[in-house]
């Protein structure tokens, strides 16, 4: 209370100085204070924003669970138990709400709280288009597990047929396989698509390369036993079972599985001049993303796709798009082509995750002639199209199609493209903008985006920082950073995540600089330093404050020290014990004294012990400071210890006609009591006595 008293004071009479920094300490309630932040930025004339330096800290540790906790012993017993197909980081996520997940955490190590709360922004690897645990889902789903679940594909169930109607008539409406938006069939006696239902991506991938295969066979002028050839793209991802993992052309992904099927050539994406000779008379089916996803988010241009459909209309091959990650609204509309001139469509395409928003199912919709080919027995499912899984996806369909979220959509896409414009202007020494090289940055449709990295290595280093601080997101190809937040992203959300984006590169620009010989020139790289005097002054003042006397990593490290110790002692206001201004005077004073390399490496509860626990031994690294800007430091030290020390009050006196005003003498001292009565628990509402001289002018 002191404390407090003494900076309601000091606000009549201290200087400007101290005024700016009773300013800068009442905004220090945020973990990290973007004022205090410390981060070198290459000077270019693309960009004047400066990066978002809030989230450089450590905050959410992977891995961090106290040997014996419970997370530390579920993680192992699963280990022996969960075959290790993926490479997961240690944690496990519990719940989730909207584009939030919730992550276990052990209370020992995260300030006794039991969960972590995450920002997703991959959606489950695109799955959770309206986010997670959505409840109108979640009742549905209640309901019809009480209703029926499976009852075979050998009897017609009540939603598998809602959902596939749906789909046609979203199609007729939006535009997709050959039908341009807002057209209808020809023919009354059929609606000219029809939907065969699977419980996966790579499931539907897998029945359209047969599809493909029976209905080139069967073509009726250019079929024939010859029509076997399948053909797929460099950097495509189309599953990992037999078929569609041959479609796939990773040695990572195949080699250790050879022989794959046969006949199957493998040609460069939005290479026009190349088709010809890659789809021939042999060949049965073309598979292709209209948006590569896993091979680093290269949308493929419209003259490549219209090439692809007239070669295969020539030689009467089957043209398969593979929409499982960028159809479905994702891209921005129903299917990714659903826009696209009706030469560019295709015959048959796949559809998987975000249909049922995490429950399992994959599609295939195809054109009548297509399905017309294909007769009872040549393919099947046992769960496919169960009615439980159709419900849901023929409500989650019908809400991805509403306007009201297409709006929204349109608008998040927008503010996530300008905000990872900006970003890629801050750094053009991390991330790479590459047009003719066909790496533009970032680039996309909707909310499938991607962005390069100069160094593939950043890519990954960037999401595990990212994920290190609350926010998840994706790598693509050998060098992207994938972004895939749910269709219900709101502009809050986008300004968030990319703030932390910014955060990471700044860490990974430091790392950079690091691990190289050669300096920086200063001409190339400006310092903004807190407690740093060009921090206030011009940029010719910090050109030249970056230039001074080097102080020693021992002289910083003392006065970092210091703050600690003097954020440990402040004390806490009982009023509104949830605001720890100590604490922000350790976090803004790690901000500016440790190295970035230290604040990403050491968990905020390592560097910031409880009240009276001893500091770490060695102390971490420090940032690289001149003497004038530790004497800053220093002076913004003994302001502080001033404040704590109710110094200033004693220097600057209230006069007694300030703090006895003629017309009420005692409000300060009775507003005192009230806060002291406040503090103890006790009602500071003033009896029927008490008004009524108040009324008088006797209190």
């Amino acid at each position: 209370m002191a404390a407090t008293r003494a900076a309601l004071s000091s606000a009549a009479k201290r200087p400007c100085a101290s005024l700016m920094l009773a300013a800068s300490s009442a905004r220090c309630v945020r973990p990290q204070l973007r004022l205090l932040a410390t981060h070198a930025a290459p000077a270019t004339a693309a960009s004047t924003k400066k990066p978002c330096a809030d989230y450089i800290s450590l905050s959410h540790p992977d891995g961090d669970a106290s040997r014996g906790s419970k997370i530390a012993d579920t993680l192992d017993r699963f280990s022996h138990s969960v075959l290790a197909t993926y490479s997961r980081p240690q944690l496990i996520f519990t719940r989730g709400n909207g584009l939030d997940l919730y992550a276990a955490a052990d209370p020992n190590t995260n300030q006794g709280h039991n969960e972590r709360k995450y920002l997703d922004f991959s959606s489950g690897i695109a799955v959770n288009s309206l986010g997670h645990a959505d409840p109108k889902i979640a009742q549905i789903a209640a309901e019809q597990s009480a209703k029926l679940v499976h009852a075979s594909n050998l009897y017609h169930n009540e939603w598998s047929g809602e959902l596939a109607d749906r789909m046609v008539n979203l199609t007729h409406q939006h535009g997709g396989l050959g039908f341009a938006k807002g057209s209808k069939p020809t023919s009354p006696d059929t609606a000219g698509l029809k939907v065969f239902l699977a419980n996966s991506g790579t499931e539907a991938n897998e029945a359209a390369l047969k599809f493909a295969r029976k209905a080139a066979k069967s073509h009726p002028t250019k079929g024939g036993a010859h029509k076997t050839g399948l053909v797929s793209f460099k950097n495509a991802f189309h599953g990992r079972t037999m078929g569609a993992l041959a479609m796939t052309p990773n040695p990572k992904y195949q080699a250790p599985f050879a022989p794959l099927i046969g006949d199957v050539r493998t040609g460069t994406y939005n290479d026009v001049a190349g088709i010809e000779s890659l789809v021939d008379e042999t060949t049965a089916g073309v598979i292709v993303e209209p948006v590569q996803g896993e091979g680093g988010i290269f949308p493929a241009s419209i003259e490549f796709l219209t090439a692809l459909r007239k070669r295969c209309d020539e030689v009467g091959a089957m043209l398969i798009y593979d929409e499982i990650q960028c159809g479905l609204f994702r891209a921005g509309t129903l299917w990714c082509h659903s826009e696209y001139p009706t030469s560019a469509h295709p015959d048959m395409v796949t559809m998987a995750k975000p249909l049922a928003n995490g429950f399992p199912i994959g599609a295939v919709l195809m054109r009548d002639s297509v399905a017309q080919l294909i007769a009872v027995g040549d393919h099947g499912t046992t769960f496919g199209g169960g009615p439980l899984t159709s419900r849901i996806a023929h409500h989650v369909l019908g809400r991805l199609a509403s306007k009201e979220l297409g709006d929204s959509m349109r608008e998040s896409s927008h503010a996530l493209l300008g905000r990872l414009r900006e970003l890629v202007a801050m750094f053009p020494d991390v991330l790479l903008d590459d047009a003719a090289a066909g790496k533009p940055s970032p680039r996309g449709k909707g909310l499938i985006v991607g962005v390069s990295t100069r160094d593939p290595s950043h890519a990954g280093r960037v999401v595990t920082l990212a994920r290190q601080r609350g926010l998840l997101i994706l790598t693509a190809g050998t060098d992207t950073i994938r972004i895939l937040p749910s269709l219900t992203v709101t502009r809050e959300q986008v300004d968030k995540a990319v703030d932390i984006i910014e955060s990471c590169l700044l860490v990974v620009r430091d790392e950079m600089q690091r691990s190289t010989s050669t300096p920086v020139s200063s001409s190339k790289q400006q310092q903004v330093r807190a407690f740093s005097t060009s921090a206030r002054t011009s940029a010719a003042a910090a050109g030249a404050g970056v230039g001074g006397e080097q102080a020693s990593a021992a002289e910083i490290q003392a006065v970092y020290k210091q703050f600690i110790e003097l954020g440990s002692s402040w004390p806490k206001d009982p009023l509104r014990p949830d605001i720890d201004f100590g604490a922000s005077i350790s976090a803004a004073a790690q901000t500016a004294l440790l190295s970035v390399a230290s604040q990403s490496a050491v968990h905020p509860e390592q560097v910031h012990k409880p009240r009276g626990a001893p500091l770490p031994d060695p102390l971490p690294g420090t940032r690289t400071l001149t003497k004038a800007e530790l004497e800053y430091a220093q002076q913004s030290l003994k302001l502080l210890r001033e404040l704590r020390d109710n110094k200033v009050q004693l220097e600057y006196p209230l006069p007694e006609s300030m703090l006895k005003p003629k017309s009420q003498p005692e409000y300060y001292s009775r507003l005192i009591r009230s806060i002291d009565r406040a503090v103890e628990g006790k009602s500071i509402a003033p009896s029927f006595a008490q008004r009524v001289k108040r009324f008088f002018g006797r209190a």
